[in-house]
């Protein structure tokens, strides 16, 4: 659930800041031909739009115009008495409340790009029907073009003040965890009204808890409902969200203490290993994540499909790994910042 009293800090998101995503935003957008982009936000795909204006929304949805030479419009399916709100935590020009999206960003298009004939829709078969329908048919003849490419290869590498809100956001986490491993009593519920404590405390906006209660069982993370009893060794993980930016930060745990040999060091020596631009060379199953379009966190590339845009080169993304050794399977998450340059090694962005 998101927690209310979402701010705008510009000592942590500077205005500069977001003027120099949107610039190189429509830097790309010239490249591909695209005189406007219209990106959809609403609760679970916020990151897009958040990325260029800081905007998070609750529980709505709204369409986000980014053209050549005008501020960023935002036209948003809440009532006008969050207008001030919205003015206060986001960095666009109009805002404009209605219950037709679409319609709206037809209308500002015709007026500002005629004769154009075309125009860029972030994540084309995702965007929902109702408001395409609105779109489109208020511009006859001008053709869609997906533009979720043009913006992937656009966020990356990423920028000091994204670096420093997924560490910041690193840290909540981690010490969310250390909370709840310190609470654990045998079984799950202490253990996760602790993290949630911790996390929310610190500021966080979302909190998702995953637990495997037992290794040696079964060591996929799932979501709990109700108290689960805990194994000799287990394993947790809690995504966090601060300011718009996610993080998932995972480990395994043994309940007497002692940590069966293999786990010490173990990620270390994964990260350590980690080379942009190519395929990660290591025993176990990995899943690196990462926000490249709407959604905050989405499976980029894994073991068994490596894909070439998990590992961009100087980009925020997010490693979970999982190795069979003696004691039973070791499993942890971390936010990772890849090297700047092809083959240039990554870091940790939490100890």
């Amino acid at each position: 659930m998101r927690r209310g009293l979402l701010s705008w800090d510009q000592d942590e998101v500077p205005r500069a800041v977001l003027d120099a995503r949107l610039e190189r935003c429509r830097r790309a957008m010239v490249a591909a031909d695209l005189p406007c982009l219209v990106i959809y936000t609403n609760f679970p795909r916020p990151a897009a739009a958040s990325w260029l204006t800081h905007f998070v929304p609750y529980w709505s949805q709204g369409l986000l115009a980014v053209f050549a030479d005008r501020p960023p419009a935002l036209m948003i399916s809440l009532s006008k008495r969050v207008s001030d709100w919205i003015a206060s935590t986001a960095h666009v020009g109009d805002i404009i409340c209605t219950p037709n999206p679409g319609l709206e960003v037809a209308k500002m298009f015709a007026e500002n790009c005629p004769g154009a004939a075309r125009i860029g829709i972030l994540e084309l078969d995702a965007f929902p029907g109702g408001l395409s329908r609105q779109l489109l048919e208020g511009l006859p003849g001008v053709a869609a073009i997906d533009a979720a490419p043009m913006f992937a290869e656009m966020r990356s590498p990423a920028d000091a003040t994204e670096i420093a809100l997924a560490e910041r956001a690193a840290g909540i986490a981690a010490r969310a965890l250390d909370a709840g491993i310190a609470a654990a009593d045998g079984t799950t519920g202490p253990m996760v009204a602790a993290i949630e404590a911790s996390a929310r405390l610190a500021g966080a906006e979302e909190v998702l808890i995953r637990v495997a209660p037992n290794l040696n069982l079964e060591h996929r993370m799932m979501r709990i409902e109700g108290a689960w009893a805990l194994g000799e060794h287990y394993a947790t993980q809690v995504s966090v969200a601060y300011k718009g930016q996610w993080v998932r930060v995972g480990r395994s745990a043994a309940r007497a203490g002692d940590a069966p040999d293999g786990w010490s060091g173990a990620l270390d020596d994964f990260v350590a290993g980690l080379r942009a631009d190519e395929t990660p060379n290591s025993g176990g199953s990995w899943v690196i994540e990462g926000c490249t379009g709407t959604r905050p966190l989405s499976v980029l590339s894994t073991d068994e499909r490596p894909g070439d845009g998990g590992l961009a080169p100087g980009a925020v993304r997010n490693l979970t790994i999982r190795r069979d050794i003696a004691g039973g399977p070791w499993l942890a998450s971390t936010p990772i910042l890849l090297g700047g340059t092809p083959g240039a090694t990554a870091r940790m962005l939490t100890s």
